[in-house]
């Protein structure tokens, strides 16, 4: 998050929070998805925009650094984008918590772009390489969300964040 359309819209303190950019952004949580206004743009007026991205607000922190802008406790994923497993659907939030629970409680870090081009299935782009062992926790994590419902296919030492030659990216089928 953090459109060039918008401006900057969050920042990220020493203290590790991400703030809201309160002198160029006015931002809104609906139902769970961030709603911005730009207020710096004069050219491209963006009034109360929907970026598609879930959020969840830290409505009741104060941050150690002492500024006092809005937090935004997590970004959660896509509006409406989901996971499709064999016999179910899933949101894809559902994948912010695998890769979330393994850098907490596995100290393993990865850069990842996940792909679906066919139902129950999924790519997973990891510009790192993986151990045998951080194989084997990542796809426990896995089951954990999916069961059996999704294979997950594991590609390493894939550039996850290159701009498509054409069009628009876009990484959920």
């Amino acid at each position: 998050m953090g459109r060039l359309k918008v401006a900057l819209l969050l920042f990220k303190c020493a203290s590790g929070s991400m703030h809201v950019n309160m002198e160029t952004v006015i931002v809104e949580e609906i139902n769970g998805e961030i709603i911005i206004t730009n207020l710096v743009s004069k050219s491209f007026p963006i009034i109360r925009y929907r970026l598609g991205d879930k959020i969840i607000f830290d409505n009741v922190s104060f941050c150690p650094c002492g500024r006092e802008s809005f937090i935004i406790k997590e970004v959660s994923g896509r509006v409406g984008k989901k996971i499709y497993g064999f016999k179910q659907e899933y949101p894809n939030w559902t994948t912010n918590y695998i890769f979330r629970n393994l850098a907490i409680n596995k100290k393993i870090t990865l850069n990842y772009q996940i792909e679906q081009r066919e139902k129950g299935k999924i790519i997973l782009n990891i510009e790192q390489g993986l151990e045998n062992k951080q194989r084997e926790i990542f796809l426990q994590e896995v089951r954990k969300y999916y069961g059996g419902d999704v294979e997950v296919e594991i590609r390493t030492g894939i550039e996850t964040f290159a701009q498509p030659a054409v069009g628009k990216e876009r990484i959920w089928g």
